[in-house]
């Protein structure tokens, strides 16, 4: 089954499938806040693909970023889908990153980070409970009402190669639902039909260039909060090209034939996109200079960190921690190398369950965040220099970093994603 839908900006119609039941949910609850019209609501905040899913929601709402009032910002965790990340750039969202490892009830956790970011009146916490009866019940409803539209000019199929898969069938069958309607195949290049002949129900089939087709796709994904695939990139591209061509509105039609998730590679690949002119990597790197104006690390004025050693009672860091008010410390091994750090709040909250015993001979080591548990991979230094418009594209796949002098050797404090927002704060400019 498919179903027309309208994009904001967009001179076509979008047909495509019916959305998975996690999007509809995000819609409902989308349409739930937008209609409550609360005008001192101007941040959602979730986790995971819960918040990709809100984040497509709003974008595809016809008056929810009308006024660019509302947004969604999103707590994924170190370990969490990469396409989540992805897709979040694509959309334009923000978001913070969390480690993998953390006690469910401890501060850093992705709902707890979550609840405290959405506090009221100005955010809200959308864990989709709340709304999700409501929302089940309403879509089997809908289920029946979403193929309904205006009949197209031009309906235009995403193909993969030959007069083979479902989607040359289904031009067969639009050919015969919608008879004097112009069906047209596209493909992207180099591919090319093995056939010379243009397969039965089709007008026409055309070649995109790749780029062009990521082009479009990007777009759908930016505009609309259709997570578009490449092949209905290509199919978007040549809508909008019959639709610059077309004296009086009309409506074009998309067959929806995959997602970005299917393209790791390409898509949801940021280098890709840059190198290959589908993105302007000046645009952010601009967007961030405006933002931070050139201020530093130094400037965020971090406390000075006291670090523990890894064979260091976890009892006795936990104490050290309590009595200066730190609420983590930087861990060091044997040869006072960086290899980690330790959370109260993780701590308090195995103290808790009784999980972490403070009569224990617990280590350090055993209640870590460590780097290799972690999978970071290379280290990055940050030192008071370091511009903040490049420490914050690193909280992108860290919760934090650690301050060092310049050989990084010696660590002088803990910055986090939180440091950051505070500084904006501060100047007005979250």
């Amino acid at each position: 089954m498919f179903f027309v839908r309208s994009l904001l900006g967009e001179p076509f119609l979008v047909v495509g499938s019916l959305p998975s039941l996690n999007d509809y949910v995000a819609h409902h609850i989308v349409s739930n806040i937008v209609n409550s019209q609360n005008t001192l609501l101007t941040q959602l905040v979730s986790v995971g693909s819960r918040a990709v899913a809100l984040s497509k929601a709003l974008a595809a709402h016809p008056t929810a970023t009308a006024n660019g009032r509302l947004s969604v910002f999103a707590v994924v965790t170190e370990n969490g889908p990469v396409e989540d990340r992805a897709l979040l750039r694509l959309l334009n969202m923000r978001w913070v990153t969390t480690p993998a490892f953390a006690h469910p009830t401890s501060p850093e956790a992705p709902h707890n980070v979550a609840a405290r970011m959405g506090a009221p009146p100005s955010a809200i916490f959308v864990d989709g409970s709340e709304w999700a009866d409501a929302a089940y019940a309403d879509f089997a409803l809908r289920l029946a009402e979403a193929s309904a539209g205006q009949t197209p000019s031009v309906i235009v199929v995403p193909l993969e190669d030959d007069a083979v898969g479902p989607h040359f069938v289904l031009g067969v069958k639009l050919k015969e639902k919608f008879a004097g309607v112009k069906i047209v195949g596209a493909l992207i290049a180099p591919r090319v039909l093995a056939s010379a002949l243009v397969p039965p129900g089709f007008d026409n089939v055309v070649v995109v260039e790749q780029t062009d087709a990521a082009s479009a796709a990007v777009s759908l994904i930016s505009k609309s909060g259709l997570i578009a695939g490449l092949r209905t990139g290509a199919a978007a591209h040549f809508a909008r090209i019959e639709a610059s061509k077309l004296a009086t509105p009309t409506p074009i039609w998309v067959i929806v034939g995959d997602s970005a998730l299917s393209h790791p590679s390409t898509l949801l690949n940021s280098e890709w996109l840059f190198e290959n002119n589908v993105l302007d990597p000046t645009l952010e790197r601009i967007g961030l200079e405006d933002k931070y104006r050139g201020a530093s690390v130094e400037d965020l004025q971090l406390p000075e960190a006291v670090s523990v050693q890894i064979d260091d009672p976890v009892a006795d860091a936990i104490n050290l921690m309590v009595s200066r008010d730190f609420s983590q410390v930087p861990v060091l091994n044997t040869s006072r190398k960086l290899v980690g750090w330790l959370s109260l709040g993780n701590c308090q909250s195995h103290i808790r369950d009784g999980t972490l015993n403070l009569s224990s001979t617990d280590t350090v080591e055993k209640w870590m965040y460590s780097f290799t548990r972690q999978k970071r991979g290379k280290y990055v230094i940050v030192t008071p220099a370091t511009p903040l418009q490049e420490l914050e594209p690193l909280f992108e796949t860290s919760y934090a970093y650690f301050v060092t002098d310049s050989s990084g050797k010696f660590t002088l404090a803990i910055v986090t994603k939180a440091d950051l927002l505070r500084f904006l704060a501060k100047r007005g400019a979250v």
